[in-house]
């Protein structure tokens, strides 16, 4: 639920022009959900290549890593800066790992697609 709350979020920072929402107070949200998002991954034993790890858990931590990278250049008023870990995050976390999630085999393929 967090995962599409936060891409929802993130295609509006995305697309939306910047003066018309309050883009602070939506990165905070979305910050929020990615965070939360990157911390259940941990949680997730389904894969598992060696002993309880799975890919899933190799994501987690560069996710973990860009919102930090985000949040401190957003602080510092790097606007320029802050956009390139925000994007990276928004298309490598939950675009590229929603594709994976969606593949045969996976739990949302059986609940969007069967």
């Amino acid at each position: 639920m967090a995962t599409n709350a936060a891409f929802a979020i993130g295609t509006v920072q995305t697309c939306a022009p910047k003066l018309t929402l309050r883009p602070k107070q939506l990165g905070h949200l979305w910050c929020a959900l990615m965070h939360w998002t990157a911390l259940s991954g941990f949680l997730i034993y389904d894969i598992r290549l060696r002993g309880s790890f799975s890919p899933i858990h190799l994501l987690s931590v560069p996710a973990l890593v860009g919102l930090y990278v985000g949040v401190t250049e957003a602080r510092r008023k790097e606007v320029a800066r802050h956009r390139k870990p925000v994007i990276v995050l928004y298309s490598g976390a939950l675009l590229v790992a929603g594709v994976f999630a969606m593949l045969p085999g996976r739990l949302m393929h059986q609940l969007l697609f069967l």
